[in-house]
Protein backbone atom coordinates (compact mmCIF):
# COMPACT_ATOMS: atom_id res chain seq x y z
CA UNK A 1 0.00 0.00 0.00
CA UNK A 2 1.44 3.60 -0.99
CA UNK A 3 2.72 5.45 2.15
CA UNK A 4 0.51 8.36 2.65
CA UNK A 5 3.45 10.65 4.05
CA UNK A 6 4.25 10.56 0.40
CA UNK A 7 1.02 11.84 -1.11
CA UNK A 8 1.42 15.36 -1.41
CA UNK A 9 -1.09 17.77 -0.04
CA UNK A 10 -5.01 17.24 -1.43
CA UNK A 11 -4.42 14.08 -2.06
CA UNK A 12 -3.05 12.52 1.42
CA UNK A 13 -6.19 14.07 3.05
CA UNK A 14 -7.72 12.14 0.40
CA UNK A 15 -5.93 9.07 1.12
CA UNK A 16 -6.92 9.24 4.83
CA UNK A 17 -10.57 10.26 4.70
CA UNK A 18 -11.31 7.08 2.18
CA UNK A 19 -9.36 4.52 4.54
CA UNK A 20 -10.91 5.95 7.61
CA UNK A 21 -13.78 3.42 8.94
CA UNK A 22 -17.42 5.46 8.95
CA UNK A 23 -18.52 3.54 11.88
CA UNK A 24 -17.27 5.77 14.58
CA UNK A 25 -20.40 7.71 15.99
CA UNK A 26 -19.46 10.63 18.94
CA UNK A 27 -22.27 11.72 21.67
CA UNK A 28 -21.64 15.25 20.48
CA UNK A 29 -21.56 17.53 17.40
CA UNK A 30 -19.40 17.56 15.07
CA UNK A 31 -18.21 21.35 16.27
CA UNK A 32 -17.44 19.41 20.04
CA UNK A 33 -16.12 16.84 19.12
CA UNK A 34 -12.35 17.81 17.89
CA UNK A 35 -11.05 19.78 21.58
CA UNK A 36 -8.65 19.74 23.08
CA UNK A 37 -10.82 20.74 26.01
CA UNK A 38 -12.30 17.06 26.32
CA UNK A 39 -9.16 15.74 27.60
CA UNK A 40 -8.27 18.77 30.22
CA UNK A 41 -9.30 17.11 33.55
CA UNK A 42 -10.96 19.26 36.46
CA UNK A 43 -9.15 20.19 39.52
CA UNK A 44 -9.45 21.22 43.09
CA UNK A 45 -6.54 23.34 43.28
CA UNK A 46 -6.05 26.74 41.85
CA UNK A 47 -3.83 26.07 38.91
CA UNK A 48 -3.40 28.25 36.17
CA UNK A 49 -4.06 26.99 32.64
CA UNK A 50 -2.64 27.89 29.19
CA UNK A 51 -3.91 26.72 25.81
CA UNK A 52 -1.23 25.79 23.43
CA UNK A 53 -1.27 24.95 20.02
CA UNK A 54 -2.25 21.45 19.43
CA UNK A 55 -2.35 21.21 23.79
CA UNK A 56 -3.58 22.55 26.90
CA UNK A 57 -0.78 23.09 30.00
CA UNK A 58 -2.22 22.70 33.89
CA UNK A 59 1.12 24.97 35.47
CA UNK A 60 2.68 23.48 39.06
CA UNK A 61 4.61 27.14 39.87
CA UNK A 62 5.71 24.86 42.89
CA UNK A 63 7.67 22.22 40.73
CA UNK A 64 8.28 24.48 38.02
CA UNK A 65 6.63 22.32 35.44
CA UNK A 66 3.07 20.62 34.34
CA UNK A 67 0.80 19.53 36.76
CA UNK A 68 -0.68 18.07 33.30
CA UNK A 69 -0.96 18.48 29.78
CA UNK A 70 -4.28 17.49 27.89
CA UNK A 71 -4.90 17.14 24.03
CA UNK A 72 -6.69 15.11 21.43
CA UNK A 73 -4.23 13.08 19.08
CA UNK A 74 -6.52 12.47 16.05
CA UNK A 75 -5.41 10.10 12.94
CA UNK A 76 -4.83 13.12 10.61
CA UNK A 77 -2.13 14.33 13.22
CA UNK A 78 -0.56 11.08 13.49
CA UNK A 79 -0.02 11.46 9.72
CA UNK A 80 -0.01 15.17 10.23
CA UNK A 81 3.18 16.64 7.69
CA UNK A 82 2.97 20.37 8.02
CA UNK A 83 5.61 20.88 10.66
CA UNK A 84 9.49 19.41 10.95
CA UNK A 85 10.53 18.49 14.21
CA UNK A 86 12.13 21.61 16.29
CA UNK A 87 15.30 21.30 18.22
CA UNK A 88 15.32 24.56 20.28
CA UNK A 89 13.14 24.48 23.60
CA UNK A 90 12.84 27.37 24.94
CA UNK A 91 11.23 29.15 28.12
CA UNK A 92 7.84 30.06 28.13
CA UNK A 93 7.53 33.71 28.58
CA UNK A 94 3.08 33.21 28.72
CA UNK A 95 4.30 31.87 32.18
CA UNK A 96 4.95 35.17 35.01
CA UNK A 97 5.97 32.27 37.46
CA UNK A 98 8.52 31.22 34.98
CA UNK A 99 9.60 27.74 33.43
CA UNK A 100 12.58 25.98 33.39
CA UNK A 101 16.31 27.25 31.00
CA UNK A 102 18.40 25.47 29.26
CA UNK A 103 20.94 25.84 32.17
CA UNK A 104 18.55 24.01 34.52
CA UNK A 105 19.12 20.93 32.56
CA UNK A 106 22.73 21.37 31.29
CA UNK A 107 24.96 18.66 32.87
CA UNK A 108 21.85 17.61 35.16
CA UNK A 109 21.88 14.06 33.90
CA UNK A 110 18.29 14.42 33.07
CA UNK A 111 16.75 14.40 29.47
CA UNK A 112 14.01 17.53 28.75
CA UNK A 113 11.09 15.00 28.63
CA UNK A 114 8.13 16.26 26.07
CA UNK A 115 4.53 15.39 27.54
CA UNK A 116 2.72 16.26 24.37
CA UNK A 117 4.99 14.39 22.20
CA UNK A 118 6.43 16.62 19.41
CA UNK A 119 5.58 13.58 16.94
CA UNK A 120 1.45 13.93 18.10
CA UNK A 121 1.94 17.45 17.28
CA UNK A 122 3.25 17.13 13.34
CA UNK A 123 0.12 19.06 12.41
CA UNK A 124 1.28 22.72 12.70
CA UNK A 125 4.51 24.28 12.74
CA UNK A 126 2.52 26.29 15.60
CA UNK A 127 2.20 23.25 17.75
CA UNK A 128 5.54 21.83 16.76
CA UNK A 129 6.71 25.15 18.37
CA UNK A 130 4.87 25.01 20.98
CA UNK A 131 5.98 21.50 21.99
CA UNK A 132 9.23 22.65 22.35
CA UNK A 133 8.47 25.13 25.54
CA UNK A 134 9.45 24.51 28.81
CA UNK A 135 5.43 24.56 29.75
CA UNK A 136 5.86 20.87 28.13
CA UNK A 137 8.50 19.58 29.59
CA UNK A 138 9.90 17.65 32.87
CA UNK A 139 13.13 15.71 33.85
CA UNK A 140 13.03 12.28 32.61
CA UNK A 141 15.76 9.45 33.59
CA UNK A 142 17.61 9.18 29.78
CA UNK A 143 16.68 5.77 29.78
CA UNK A 144 13.18 6.21 30.80
CA UNK A 145 12.18 8.50 28.61
CA UNK A 146 14.37 7.05 25.36
CA UNK A 147 13.07 3.40 26.41
CA UNK A 148 9.46 2.74 28.12
CA UNK A 149 8.12 5.94 27.50
CA UNK A 150 9.07 6.52 24.12
CA UNK A 151 7.36 3.09 23.54
CA UNK A 152 4.13 3.71 24.93
CA UNK A 153 4.16 7.19 22.92
CA UNK A 154 4.68 4.59 19.97
CA UNK A 155 1.60 3.02 20.91
CA UNK A 156 -0.82 5.48 21.70
CA UNK A 157 -0.13 6.97 18.57
CA UNK A 158 -0.61 3.29 16.52
CA UNK A 159 -3.48 3.49 18.94
CA UNK A 160 -5.01 7.02 17.65
CA UNK A 161 -4.70 5.64 13.92
CA UNK A 162 -7.31 2.41 14.83
CA UNK A 163 -9.72 4.38 16.75
CA UNK A 164 -9.54 8.02 14.50
CA UNK A 165 -9.35 10.05 17.78
CA UNK A 166 -7.67 9.74 21.48
CA UNK A 167 -8.21 11.82 24.76
CA UNK A 168 -4.93 11.85 26.56
CA UNK A 169 -3.99 13.65 29.69
CA UNK A 170 -0.70 13.44 31.19
CA UNK A 171 1.53 14.91 33.96
CA UNK A 172 4.59 14.04 36.77
CA UNK A 173 4.02 12.07 40.03
CA UNK A 174 5.69 13.82 43.30
CA UNK A 175 6.13 10.53 45.79
CA UNK A 176 8.87 11.28 48.31
CA UNK A 177 8.99 13.78 50.89
CA UNK A 178 12.00 15.12 49.73
CA UNK A 179 11.94 15.82 46.13
CA UNK A 180 15.29 16.02 44.04
CA UNK A 181 16.01 19.23 42.12
CA UNK A 182 17.83 20.39 39.13
CA UNK A 183 19.35 23.78 38.20
CA UNK A 184 19.44 27.31 39.29
CA UNK A 185 15.86 27.12 38.88
CA UNK A 186 15.51 24.20 41.18
CA UNK A 187 13.59 22.03 39.02
CA UNK A 188 11.68 19.07 41.06
CA UNK A 189 12.15 15.27 39.25
CA UNK A 190 9.69 13.61 39.48
CA UNK A 191 9.30 10.35 40.99
CA UNK A 192 6.99 8.43 38.04
CA UNK A 193 4.43 9.91 35.20
CA UNK A 194 0.95 9.12 33.93
CA UNK A 195 -0.49 8.78 30.74
CA UNK A 196 -4.19 8.41 30.61
CA UNK A 197 -5.76 7.39 27.37
CA UNK A 198 -9.60 7.44 26.19
CA UNK A 199 -11.70 5.97 22.90
CA UNK A 200 -14.67 7.61 23.87
CA UNK A 201 -16.71 7.06 20.57
CA UNK A 202 -18.63 3.70 19.85
CA UNK A 203 -18.55 1.28 19.14
CA UNK A 204 -16.17 0.59 21.49
CA UNK A 205 -16.03 2.91 24.50
CA UNK A 206 -12.54 2.08 26.27
CA UNK A 207 -10.02 3.86 28.49
CA UNK A 208 -7.06 2.70 29.87
CA UNK A 209 -3.81 4.88 32.19
CA UNK A 210 -0.18 4.00 33.03
CA UNK A 211 1.53 5.01 35.66
CA UNK A 212 5.62 4.54 35.04
CA UNK A 213 8.55 5.11 37.53
CA UNK A 214 10.78 7.62 36.57
CA UNK A 215 13.80 5.62 35.72
CA UNK A 216 14.66 2.63 33.40
CA UNK A 217 12.16 -0.55 32.72
CA UNK A 218 12.72 -3.47 31.14
CA UNK A 219 8.92 -4.99 31.42
CA UNK A 220 5.98 -4.01 28.75
CA UNK A 221 3.88 -0.83 29.55
CA UNK A 222 1.37 -3.24 30.13
CA UNK A 223 2.99 -3.94 33.14
CA UNK A 224 2.09 -0.48 34.49
CA UNK A 225 -1.32 -0.19 33.40
CA UNK A 226 -4.05 0.30 35.51
CA UNK A 227 -7.48 2.20 35.76
CA UNK A 228 -8.07 5.74 35.38
CA UNK A 229 -9.87 5.77 38.76
CA UNK A 230 -6.56 4.55 40.10
CA UNK A 231 -4.75 7.64 38.89
CA UNK A 232 -7.47 9.64 40.15
CA UNK A 233 -7.13 9.23 43.23
CA UNK A 234 -3.46 9.40 43.24
CA UNK A 235 -3.51 12.56 41.51
CA UNK A 236 -6.27 14.78 42.54
CA UNK A 237 -7.55 15.28 39.11
CA UNK A 238 -11.01 14.29 37.40
CA UNK A 239 -10.19 13.19 34.19
CA UNK A 240 -12.39 13.17 31.42
CA UNK A 241 -15.29 15.34 33.25
CA UNK A 242 -16.24 16.98 30.20
CA UNK A 243 -17.46 13.94 28.90
CA UNK A 244 -21.21 13.02 30.46
CA UNK A 245 -21.27 11.24 33.57
CA UNK A 246 -22.59 7.60 31.41
CA UNK A 247 -19.68 7.78 29.53
CA UNK A 248 -16.90 8.47 31.91
CA UNK A 249 -18.28 6.15 34.61
CA UNK A 250 -18.19 3.64 31.95
CA UNK A 251 -15.00 3.75 31.18
CA UNK A 252 -12.66 4.85 33.58
CA UNK A 253 -12.99 2.02 36.18
CA UNK A 254 -12.35 -0.57 33.59
CA UNK A 255 -8.90 -2.31 32.68
CA UNK A 256 -9.00 -4.29 29.42
CA UNK A 257 -5.43 -4.55 28.05
CA UNK A 258 -7.45 -6.82 25.02
CA UNK A 259 -8.79 -3.66 23.95
CA UNK A 260 -5.32 -2.08 23.44
CA UNK A 261 -3.19 -4.28 20.81
CA UNK A 262 0.52 -3.93 21.98
CA UNK A 263 2.46 -3.04 18.79
CA UNK A 264 4.56 -0.06 18.78
CA UNK A 265 3.60 2.58 15.73
CA UNK A 266 6.30 3.17 13.32
CA UNK A 267 5.48 5.46 9.93
CA UNK A 268 7.79 3.36 8.13
CA UNK A 269 6.74 -0.06 9.64
CA UNK A 270 2.84 0.81 9.64
CA UNK A 271 2.10 3.01 6.65
CA UNK A 272 -1.16 2.53 7.79
CA UNK A 273 -2.27 -0.11 9.83
CA UNK A 274 -4.85 -3.18 8.94
CA UNK A 275 -8.27 -3.17 11.08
Amino acid sequence: MLDPLLIPGTICSLFIAFFTPQNKTFPFPESIVSSDSLARPSQTENIPEYTKSGFIVGWNAETKQPAWIAYELTLEEVYGSQAKRESAFKADAEIVTGTASNEDYYKSGYDRGHLAPAADMKASPEAMKDSFLYSNISPQEPSFNRGIWADLEAMTRYWAVLDQSLLIAVGPVFLSHERRTIGPNAISVPDAFYRVIADWSLPQRKAIAFLIPNKKQTDSVFAFSTTVDEIEDLTGLDFFSSLPDFIENEIEGELDPDLWPEEEFSLNRHPYPER
